[in-house]
């Protein structure tokens, strides 16, 4: 049976070992310049729905020694949460922006959201690309999902530029019509994005690494 001194001289070390892990994680922020946005086409024509504002908290494990390109290049856990809210989605048109905000349930599921799980890197002809697989919820609705896309890194940024394809109804979503049905929206969008991110310094998992960013 453990005596009151060794549980406390436990305990101790587990805080120092946390303490260490909290310190070590590599914080990651996007910059003013990262966009989202989502096109697609109606019976009038095409359109384009920007993101104004979204929420990223992304983080990496580190021993404390490593970059933000070594630590992606080791391929170490990263843990990402992306959030967008619905009624932050900008059109040219505010009856579109309305008719959108409708169909996606915007007052019951006010965020689309994205977490990642896992992610590779590869290399073709120079170009390096990342895959990243995690969860896709909009509208109530989670699905497994497979981002490919363009990656540039360097020793404190990286660059991920892609785009995927998405069909509404497969997130319950009925295509939003307009002027009593005469203008209707296509099942297909395609979701855009092009993230800046650097390394903002460092911080534990547990700490807050949220930046409010758009267009």
């Amino acid at each position: 049976m453990k005596t009151k001194r060794q549980t406390l001289a436990l305990s101790f070390c587990l805080l120092v070992i946390s303490s260490f892990s909290y310190a070590a994680s590599i914080k990651i922020a996007p910059s003013p310049q990262s966009q989202i946005w989502i096109s697609g086409i109606s019976t009038l024509h095409p359109f384009v729905i920007k993101a104004s504002t979204f929420n990223l908290q992304m983080s990496i494990a580190a021993s404390g020694k490593e970059t933000l390109k070594t630590a992606i290049l080791k391929g170490l856990p990263v843990k990402l949460q992306l959030t967008i809210p619905v009624k932050g989605l900008r059109s040219e048109f505010e009856a579109m922006d309305d008719n959108t905000q409708k169909a996606m349930k915007a007052k019951k599921y006010p965020d689309i959201a994205f977490s990642l799980q896992s992610y590779s890197l590869s290399n073709l002809n120079g170009k390096e690309s990342i895959a990243v697989l995690g969860t896709l919820s909009i509208s109530g609705v989670s699905k497994p999902i497979t981002l490919n896309a363009a990656l540039k890194i360097s020793k404190s940024k990286i660059t991920i530029t892609g785009s995927q394809p998405i069909l509404m109804e497969d997130y319950g979503i009925t295509p939003p019509t307009m002027m009593f049905d005469t203008i209707k929206v296509d099942n297909k969008v395609v979701v855009h994005y092009h993230l800046i991110l650097t390394q903002a310094g460092n911080m534990g998992e547990g700490a807050n690494n949220s930046l409010a960013t758009g267009l």
